[in-house]
């Protein structure tokens, strides 16, 4: 018995638990907020438009390719760094260079919105139009709320969460209910987004001091850091929301917005568990570069990641049409019988963005290359077998099943190495 109290009090000392249980509380409560918002739009807005709206949600997760890579790249290097003045030299180096970048998108998406309109077979440019918006404020929150990641700041990274998930729905469901549509409800994601960098500005306070000299012969790992991590964040964004686009490609409008309520209710699997991801990578890049034993972070995080995962599957197995009711209605209940099949899909990708977050975070770069094939048959096979939905989860399904095994045959062949020396080559 005191062996057992003994290891459980070690367990919730753990800073990984620690950082986890905040991440995983706030986010998910943040992600609570955005599930009422999908589960009213939904509601609101009916099938056909909801899947408008989930179409341009999806194209903004693309872009967040460059996003999430971009701010894995920060959390890295300003986790690693050595002292406050290098940190202030990073983030002020790394904010002009993605200011640059986000302008250059939002040209680029303003003359396209024409293109992306017809694509998508929206009614209207504008959702487009202010989706460019979206993107172009959303490119340096994600940098600002990455400092903070990098930072451990994990309570603070929280509360913008909050702010932007809860802003976005009150601002973006009344524009809604006022006649908007799927423009009000992009607009209320501008709203949102812009108070999000307000707030998240704020919390760096001395850390963002304008300061952008730095260090040219320290750009050099940066830029070679930031390539394979682009590759794996195009991979994972890509396996997370190609599906999407693709089946408001292929499918009529109705069935369109059946697989985007599956698709948000997979997800809960992911966004429950993606906080101890949040917390893990620093954690485990900073000790990795101290040379530190790390292993028993990634045991951790990896046990959380495996609970929360089977939890919200079995429910799905058990109750397919009450988790439909609850976030959508009877509308949407010729989808229950599929929501275990996406749930399963999305607890094996869960796991396989887990490990590879792990690799990159002690920066074994190569492991890139597993994602990234997968994303390419994910996508030429539901363009190939599309017949019904179930044909497009179960090509999803099988692509990150093959993933999943890739990864942990390359951790096994290789757990000694990274057990017991941080710096041997993987």
């Amino acid at each position: 018995m005191k062996k057992k109290i003994v290891l459980f009090k070690k367990i919730i000392s753990n800073p990984l638990f620690s950082g986890s249980f905040l991440m995983i509380v706030g986010s998910n409560f943040a992600n609570a907020i955005n599930y009422i918002y999908h589960t009213l739009m939904g509601r609101i807005l009916g099938p056909s438009s909801y899947s408008e709206l989930a179409a341009i949600l999806s194209i903004i997760n693309l872009v967040g390719i460059i996003m999430v890579s971009l701010g894995l790249v920060v959390t890295k290097f300003i986790s690693s760094a050595k002292n406050e003045e290098e940190i202030k030299a990073l983030i002020g180096w790394f904010n002009i260079k993605i200011f640059y970048l986000s302008l250059f998108i939002l040209l680029l998406f303003l003359i396209s919105a024409s293109f992306i309109s017809t694509f998508l077979n929206l009614h209207s440019n504008l959702p487009v139009i202010i989706m460019s918006f979206v993107i172009f404020i959303t490119f340096p929150t994600f940098l600002l709320r990455a400092s903070l990641q990098g930072l451990l700041k994990f309570n603070k990274l929280v509360s913008t969460l909050v702010l932007e998930h809860f802003l976005k729905l009150v601002v973006g469901l009344t524009l809604v209910v006022l006649g908007l549509s799927v423009s009000g409800a992009i607009f209320g994601i501008l709203i949102s987004v812009i108070c999000a960098w307000i707030l998240s500005r704020f919390f760096l306070g001395k850390y963002y001091s304008g300061e952008t000299r730095f260090n040219l012969g320290k750009t050099k790992p940066i830029v070679f850091y930031a390539l394979p991590v682009f590759i794996q964040s195009l991979s994972i964004a890509s396996l997370n929301s190609t599906d999407l686009v693709l089946v408001k490609h292929f499918f009529n409008p109705h069935d369109a917005g059946l697989y985007a309520a599956l698709s948000t209710l997979g997800k809960i699997i992911f966004f429950a568990s993606g906080p101890i991801v949040a917390v893990m990578f620093p954690m485990v890049s900073q000790k990795f570069s101290k040379k530190e034993p790390f292993i028993n972070l990634f045991s951790y995080g990896l046990a959380l990641t495996l609970l929360i995962s089977f939890c919200i599957l079995w429910f799905y197995y058990l109750f397919p049409d009450l988790a439909i009711r609850v976030l959508y209605g009877s509308a949407y209940l010729e989808a229950s019988s599929l929501v275990i099949w996406f749930g399963l899909y999305m607890a094996i990708f869960t796991l396989t963005y887990f490990l590879t977050n792990f690799f990159l975070s002690i920066g074994k770069l190569k492991v890139v290359i597993f994602p990234l094939f997968t994303a390419l048959i994910q996508i030429f096979g539901i363009w190939l077998f599309h017949e019904s939905l179930l044909e497009v989860i179960k090509v999803s399904l099988a692509a990150v099943f093959v993933l999943l095994i890739s990864l942990l045959i390359y951790f096994m062949l290789e757990v000694k190495g990274i057990s017991f020396n941080p710096n041997a080559k993987i």
